[in-house]
């Protein structure tokens, strides 16, 4: 096996997509083959009540500006759109830097291997230079196109100048779905490996179809558990229009950000919000309620990020056991799977009385949640396997 180093934003334990498909992933390697690097501190002290929950192999800390993941997002943003102002060599300079801590790590623990995740500006690029300075394998995994993930012109103009760069450069990329696949393919003319964001590994020890039991049509949940942000806002005031038109049911949100910043986008009305939970809490409740809603925008500062997501929740609601809304733009990705494959019910228009109407034909078609739910648990052991996408992962850093 050859020794790889993954350099990400975030990591696990971070209870966010990305640092969980990682830990599903890395989970069954052997912590002596691999070793982690981030700009946050995931020292035992600094993460205090997570530290159980972290992967057994080495954590290396590289602070770019801060040890926090908002404000190191936030400074990136300010040099480049003020580069003008500081000295002609001061981002040169920073990313050289930057070259020098990843390229440090990579030569003293031996790594034959550097993997680079999308969700920062700068490593990627920091990150594909230090293995081409080693003469090691760089392997590009874009978890979200890399540039479109950034809305500020400056930040555009830097990644599409280096997505290029890595793409054509990189010895593999691995990609999250097909529809990146072809997107790159038609830009770029490169061909890319698909991992699927996989099912976690705790939420496939007990079927979800265990669970396909108990709809409560008159008192009806639907539940969202994740971040909120400009990708999902007028999906979710869409979803509180349609339960204001049937006049039964609620949505329980449950998420990190704050209720009042929610609110105030409009997001209010028949919705419980609670405070984001441990992983096995919200496993638990997602197998006991109603409906699992799965919300894209439809109009956001991103919107071709959006056609080209793939969240990392799918897999868990498709393995969840119960019916899965999607809410998102008709030539999306998600709205594009749920159709394909019938694992689902997509509500593909900005518009509360058609979502409504998908929701009352959840509501009242027991055969049609019974055929979605045996669909989806399909897909998740077809597309979103732990065991398939660590066979192909070994396979990308071995070949």
């Amino acid at each position: 096996m050859k020794k790889f180093a993954i350099i990400s934003p975030l990591l696990p334990p971070t209870n966010s997509g990305q640092p969980l498909v990682l830990h599903s992933l890395l989970k069954n390697f052997n912590p002596e083959d691999y070793c982690l690097i981030s700009e946050a501190d995931y020292s035992d002290n600094i993460i205090g009540r997570h530290s159980e929950k972290k992967l057994n192999c080495k954590y290396f800390c590289i602070k770019l500006f801060s040890k926090k993941y908002y404000l190191n997002r936030l400074m990136e943003k300010m040099i480049l759109k003020f580069n003008f102002l500081l000295p002609e060599k001061f981002l040169k300079n920073l990313i050289k830097k930057r070259i020098a801590c990843i390229e440090k790590i990579l030569a003293d623990e031996k790594c034959e291997v550097a993997i680079a995740c999308t969700g920062s500006i700068f490593d990627p690029v920091a990150t594909y230079y230090a293995a081409k300075n080693l003469g090691i394998k760089f392997i590009f995994y874009v978890f979200d196109m890399y540039s479109q993930q950034f809305t500020f012109q400056e930040g555009i103009a830097f990644t599409k100048k280096y997505e290029k760069i890595l793409l054509n450069n990189s010895d593999k990329l691995i990609l999250t779905n097909e529809f990146v696949h072809n997107e790159y393919l038609s830009d770029y003319g490169v061909k890319g490996v698909i991992i699927h964001n996989p099912v976690p590994c705790e939420l496939k020890k007990e079927p979800g179809n265990l669970y396909n039991s108990g709809f409560n049509a008159d008192d009806m949940e639907i539940l969202y558990a994740g971040s909120i942000y400009a990708a999902h806002y007028d999906a979710f005031r869409n979803l509180v229009g349609a339960l204001k038109k049937i006049k039964k049911g609620k949505l329980r949100i449950i998420t990190s950000q704050r209720e009042f910043v929610l609110k105030i986008k409009g997001i209010k009305g028949p919705v419980i919000y609670e405070k984001i939970k441990s992983q096995s809490e919200v496993f638990e409740l997602q197998r006991k309620t109603d409906i699992l809603f799965l919300p894209l925008a439809f109009n956001s500062p991103y919107p071709k990020l959006i056609n080209n997501s793939s969240p990392g929740k799918m897999g868990e609601y498709l393995a969840s056991g119960k019916p899965v809304l999607v809410h998102a733009p008709p030539d999306s990705f998600l709205s594009w799977y749920f159709r394909e494959y019938n694992c689902g019910i997509v509500a593909d228009k900005a518009d509360p009385d058609y979502l409504a109407k998908k929701i009352g034909e959840i509501i009242d078609d027991k055969d049609l949640r019974e055929e979605i739910v045996n669909n989806a648990l399909r897909c998740a052991d077809r597309d979103f396997s732990v065991l398939s996408g660590y066979e192909t992962l070994k396979y990308v850093i071995n070949s």
